[in-house]
């Protein structure tokens, strides 16, 4: 018999006590400018996205951003000016896409703040619940900081056919696994009594290929899909 897609796909989710980073409760997603990897603070109080001086400058010299003169000033929430080293037009790789965003480049904490003039310009959604930015062409995944539980999903890498009546191990992804504690729990959450994810205890520091055990309970074959949860 001929494999047919699932009416509803097996969902996992990762599950910790705590996140080993040293932020705060903000949502942050991972990013890169050029040479330089960031950590990215979504914050929808800001109105304009913000890059640390710091992280701007260890861009390569060949590709950093010219910074042009602010003619303004700018303070934090409790009052106190921020030092502005300028203004600069950037590509912030996100996803599987390429953002250009003018940014003001200061003096902060956060390697970047992403701002509301990002927000309103790329992104359609937030889903908070899965700690996802939903943009016009793909799907951002973030995570939460410090002294937080945190939940994610897992995702299939590759196009996989479960036999009827069979078990196979699942090569997936889990976005953001860097930003887990260093042991998770990865367990169903979908009411597909067909197709069933085995729940089990992962190492997400040294685990680099994560396969999961899922079983066909049906009477038919039954194909996943890359990306689907």
């Amino acid at each position: 018999m001929a494999p047919k897609r699932a009416q509803q796909q097996p969902s996992s989710n990762s599950t910790t006590t705590e996140s080993t980073s040293n932020y705060d409760n903000g949502l942050y997603t991972s990013s890169q400018i050029g040479n330089i990897k960031l950590d990215l603070l979504v914050d929808s109080g800001s109105s304009c996205t913000l890059l640390s001086f710091s992280k701007g400058n260890d861009i390569n010299d060949n590709i950093r951003p010219k910074l042009t003169k602010a003619n303004f000033s700018m303070k934090d929430v409790k009052g106190s000016s921020i030092l502005i080293h300028g203004v600069a037009t950037v590509n912030f790789k996100l996803g599987e896409g390429e953002y250009q965003q003018n940014v003001i480049v200061c003096d902060i904490t956060p390697d970047s703040i992403l701002g509301q003039d990002f927000m309103l310009k790329y992104v359609k959604h937030v889903d908070y619940e899965r700690y996802i930015i939903q943009t016009r062409h793909d799907q951002i995944h973030c995570w939460v900081g410090r002294k937080s539980s945190m939940v994610r999903r897992v995702l299939v890498t590759t196009k996989v056919d479960i036999p009827a009546h069979s078990s196979m191990w699942v090569s997936v992804k889990i976005p953001s696994q860097e930003h887990l504690s260093p042991v998770a729990l990865v367990e169903p959450v979908a009411q597909n009594q067909s197709v069933q994810l085995v729940a089990v205890v992962i190492q997400t520091e040294t685990m680099n290929d994560v396969k999961l055990n899922i079983v066909n309970y049906s009477d038919e074959s039954v194909t996943l899909y890359p990306k689907t949860v």
